[in-house]
């Protein structure tokens, strides 16, 4: 299955990681990794409560 040129599942990833580094990792130290790992545990359980549909702006059916 071709990749579209307007985007792809990498650009997902990578707004999913802008999300996490604007809110709730911006400005915040950590004293230990195990902080760090529960601040990201947190931050997605809140994330995955009030999920957002992506939807493709361009996409031709006939590609599938």
């Amino acid at each position: 299955m071709p990749t579209h040129k307007q985007g792809s599942w990498l650009n997902l990833i990578e707004g999913a990681f802008s999300t996490m580094a604007r809110t709730f990792l911006r400005q915040n130290r950590v004293t230990s990794v195990e902080e760090l790992k529960m601040r990201l545990r947190q931050g997605i359980a809140e994330m995955n409560a009030a999920p957002v549909v992506f939807r493709w702006k361009k996409f031709d059916p006939g590609i599938v």
